[in-house]
């Protein structure tokens, strides 16, 4: 679980996307970062990513010419795809050994669980706030993203963990998780 999550508070959740239902589908969407990545293999992303299911999705950036196109976009799964994909007993081997039973069935609403403290910090610097800058893309994230209760906003969450924003990642992801 790359030396980050903290397993006695439940903070061991990362980031998806899940589909909204009813009349409001049709017209949703959020802003995000969008990266370009040089010498980028999708396989081999899809394979360290290997607990989410994987979309294209439409996107039409904000500024300049507003040009639009596809991305590759992490979405929100069941431990039967985890398992379908990677097969039967994966979950009990790769994360049996850290005590979990479930990547996503046992994480509901009312479970508990939330944001890999690191993870958040990176995804919050990601998203554009460095500096103290905060723009669109920033506000969005905050704003509009929940953790597992659906309720909770990531700005509330913050609110009452500020340390989060001040903590540094360990070496083994120091790179990857600066923001």
């Amino acid at each position: 679980m790359r030396d980050i999550a903290v397993q006695a508070t439940k903070e061991f959740s990362s980031l998806s996307v899940e589909p909204l239902l009813g009349d409001d589908s049709a017209s949703s969407g959020f802003v995000c970062s969008l990266f370009d990545v040089l010498d980028f293999s999708i396989q081999d992303f899809v394979d360290r990513e290997e607990e989410f299911a994987f979309t294209m999705a439409q996107y039409t950036e904000l500024e300049g010419e507003k040009n639009t196109g596809q991305g590759l976009m992490c979405l929100a799964t069941t431990d039967a795809h985890v398992e379908e994909r990677w097969g039967e007993g994966y979950i009990k081997r790769k994360y049996g050994v850290h005590g979990l039973n479930s990547i996503w069935d046992e994480w509901g609403p009312d479970s508990g669980i939330l944001p890999c403290p690191v993870y958040l910090r990176h995804c919050v610097l990601s998203a554009g706030r460095k500096g103290g800058e905060e723009g669109v893309a920033y506000r969005s994230f905050v704003e509009e993203t929940f953790l597992a209760d659906r309720k909770t906003t990531i700005e509330e969450h913050l609110a009452r963990r500020p340390e989060i924003m001040l903590m540094e990642p360990p070496a083994s992801v120091l790179g990857r998780y600066s923001g």
